[in-house]
């Protein structure tokens, strides 16, 4: 068999135009919400080198870690959705809820996790600092417990609308709270630089990224100021972003993502691969007719993988009626198993970049 023909974008034009009937091609490219030109066509011409995404070494190894949000008051609602999301498929947990007010409660919720083999985040708004506390209590001191402070101060703030205190303040408590366990714990992360706020809030691709690197700005100053070596500071931040259904756009926004870090940490010296943390949109979630949801939710971890998120967060198909239940948390964990067990997003370094 002989070799394709490479086509050239001159063809292409000349075929383009005859489908116009002689109007411009202008008339093909679309403008996104911030202004920027979308081009029908892309070729290696206009593109770039592969961007390395971190994936496992070995045939078997996960692509990427299958994070699960657990949701609850009850420590013993809690432990029992933790256990059974790490049981099923799980690498890793995101706590919220009351269980994060102060150590005991965080201790039962965690009963029989075993934190140096499964990490677990938090979401605790501007009371980061008092719930990273509580970790570190439940923690135990084991040097190789993997802990996700995920202290978001700027998120907080920008969903309430101000906060108790100045938010430069809350900013060096975050950072003071990070320095003040960094050495007992030097496998723990510290910081969510994220720009879901912004997202869920209507903001666009380009307004969510500029908050998430501007926060990733802000959470690594405040971790220098307050004693942090930059590198331990960089190597503890996770940087967030949401995907949603349009999966071309959300991977594009993963991707520009480790780009812009890689911008913002080469004049600092620094070499560290983006750890992006894509959670799936509430947004685009329907609550009316929750079941096409599914779909919604199987594109966006697809964004995700495809764009070399580190993590995935899928939440469960119904949440957008209320806190999911057994089965919506089942689905959202087997969505993402298919995708890297069945479907093998994570086969490929960056497939997307050969779209240019």
């Amino acid at each position: 068999m002989g070799a394709f023909r490479t086509p050239t974008r001159e063809a292409w034009e000349a075929a383009a135009r005859k489908a116009l009937k002689d109007r411009p091609l202008e008339e093909l490219t679309r403008r996104d919400p911030d202004g920027l030109a979308i081009a029908l066509l892309y070729t290696a011409d206009d593109g770039g080198e592969a961007l390395c995404a971190p994936r496992a070494a070995d045939a078997d190894g996960r692509a990427w870690d299958l994070r699960m949000v657990v949701e609850a008051d009850s420590p013993a609602e809690a432990n029992a959705e933790a256990l059974a999301d790490l049981q099923n498929g799980a690498a890793s947990l995101l706590l919220s809820g009351a269980v994060l007010a102060d150590p005991d409660p965080l201790i039962a919720a965690l009963q029989g996790v075993a934190l140096e083999l499964a990490p677990v985040g938090l979401g605790a708004g501007l009371d980061g600092p008092d719930a990273a506390n509580a970790l570190a209590v439940a923690a135990k001191g084991a040097p190789r417990a993997r802990l996700m402070f995920h202290m978001d101060p700027l998120s907080a703030f920008a969903v309430g609308g101000g906060a108790p205190r100045p938010i430069a303040e809350h900013l060096t408590l975050a950072a003071n709270t990070a320095a003040r366990h960094a050495g007992a714990y030097p496998e723990a992360d510290f910081f969510l630089a994220s720009g879901q706020v912004v997202h869920e809030a209507g903001g666009s691709n380009a307004q969510e990224l500029g908050f998430a690197a501007a926060s990733a700005l802000a959470y690594l100053k405040a971790g220098v100021e307050a004693g942090l070596p930059l590198e331990r500071a960089a190597r503890g931040l996770w940087l967030g972003l949401t995907v949603d259904a349009v999966y071309f756009d959300a991977l594009a926004k993963v991707r520009a993502l480790r780009r812009i870090w890689a911008g913002l940490t080469a004049p600092l010296g620094l070499t560290l691969p983006a750890r992006i943390e894509a959670r799936s949109s509430r947004r685009m979630l329907a609550a009316r007719d929750p079941w096409p949801n599914l779909l919604r939710l199987t594109a966006a971890g697809f964004a995700g993988a495809v764009g070399g998120a580190v993590a995935i967060v899928l939440v469960g198909f119904t949440r957008a009626a209320g806190r999911p239940d057994a089965f919506a948390r089942r689905q959202a964990r087997n969505t993402q198993l298919v995708l890297m067990e069945e479907a093998h997003l994570g086969r490929v370094d960056d497939p997307a970049a050969g779209s240019w």
